[in-house]
Order: C-alpha cells, then sequence, then structure tokens
C-alpha cells in the first residue's frame, strides 16, 4: 500500500486556518506550515511554521496545499516546489459538502470550499480556489491559479484565464470569456467579454482600470 504523505500548510495567515480545518475534515495529517513571512519559527495549532525552505529536511517527504487567497502570491508560492516534485505532491482538497459532476475535470493543488457546486464538463486549473458556496455551471473552464469568491455564480461555457479572480457574490453570464490577469470586484454583473489586465466591477460590470497580477484583489 502505498504511503499517505503528510501536509505541509504553505502559508500563515486566516487563509492557512480555514485550510487546516478543512485537512483535518478529510482526515489528512498536517505535519506544519511553511509562512516566509514570519520572523522566527513559532507554533501554530501546536505545529511547527517553517520560515525558510532550508528549514524543510527533505521536501520530497511531504504533500503541499496552498493556503494563500491571492492568486500571483499563491503561484509563486507553490512554483519553488513544482521544479522539483511531480503533481503527486500537490493533492486535491475538495470539501465533503462540495457537489461535484463526475464529468468535471480537477487539476491537482485545486482547493474547493464548503457547499459549492460543480457542474457538467468543467474544468479546473492547477492552484485554483473555489470558495464556500460558489456555483460553477457547465462547460466552464477556470484556469490555473485563478479563484472564484464565495457565494460567486458562473454560468454555463465561460471561459476564465489564469490569474483572475471573480470577487464575492459576483455573477458572470453564460459564453463570456474573461481573460487572464482579471480582478471582477464584489458584486458584480458581467454581461461582456473581459479583456486581460482589466479591474472591472458594478452592474453591469464596467471597466475601471488596468491592473497587473500583483495588485490586491477587491
Amino acid at each position: 500500500m502505498k504511503k499517505v504523505k503528510k501536509i505541509l500548510i504553505i502559508g500563515g495567515s486566516f487563509q492557512a486556518n480555514v485550510v487546516y480545518e478543512l485537512c483535518n475534515h478529510l482526515n489528512l495529517t498536517v505535519e506544519g506550515f511553511l509562512d516566509i513571512k514570519s520572523n522566527q519559527r513559532s507554533l501554530k495549532f501546536d505545529l511547527p511554521v517553517f520560515n525558510t525552505f532550508e528549514q524543510i529536511d527533505a521536501i520530497e517527504n511531504y504533500n503541499y496545499v496552498s493556503a494563500i487567497g491571492h492568486n500571483f502570491t499563491r503561484k509563486c508560492s507553490l512554483h519553488k516546489f513544482r521544479c522539483r516534485l511531480s503533481d503527486d505532491h500537490f493533492p486535491r482538497l475538495i470539501h465533503p459538502s462540495a457537489v461535484i459532476s463526475p464529468s468535471s475535470k480537477i487539476s491537482p493543488s485545486a482547493t474547493i470550499m464548503a457547499n459549492s457546486y460543480l457542474d457538467q464538463n468543467s474544468s479546473l486549473g492547477f492552484g485554483t480556489l473555489v470558495n464556500a458556496g460558489a456555483i460553477i455551471s457547465h462547460d466552464v473552464v477556470l484556469s490555473d491559479f485563478s479563484s472564484v469568491g464565495p457565494g460567486a455564480k458562473i454560468a454555463g461555457n465561460v471561459s476564465i484565464g489564469r490569474n483572475t479572480h471573480i470577487g464575492i457574490g459576483a455573477t458572470i453570464i453564460e459564453e463570456r470569456k474573461i481573460e487572464k490577469n482579471v480582478i471582477i470586484g464584489a458584486g458584480a454583473t458581467v454581461v461582456k467579454d473581459v479583456e486581460r489586465n482589466s479591474l472591472v466591477y458594478g452592474t453591469p460590470a464596467k471597466f475601471i482600470r488596468s491592473v497587473s497580477p500583483l495588485d490586491k484583489l477587491i
């Protein structure tokens, strides 16, 4: 029988607390946290918090889950590990209350929170994050390192590019194309395609300004 590796959670913020609880819910053993923003080694939930990569004795001995909400930061947090490890080291985390179509495709390192819904023939890329209560309809493509906020609704045949964030409670109507590095603000209603590197919000959603992958979510 293949030995199940213990989990290291990347990140030390409130999102890490949520992911830790999800891992416990899934009966996964968390060995510790990696938080490079921490000034010194410490404890979280009585587990070690490492603040450098070098403090991890042998990276191949663990599986890794990123608990970072910001898309581009989440991507960067996993880069060093992805360069050295196979996708088997990046488990999918799916809350038991989530409803997932058997025909959907979920890539490694995807996280799906409680009471979310993923419909027929939809696809989640590597490192994607679907927050609580989000609804993703049929034939939706959510590309690598994109995220869907709590309660957001995405209709059928929508394509969403890399590093894009769909804000809390936002709605995207069917057959829209959202390009990469987009931020869709909380509560927005998207009725048109959205070009890359754009911030949009409102009902209907309108272009506000250009953004970069480093910009904060709205």
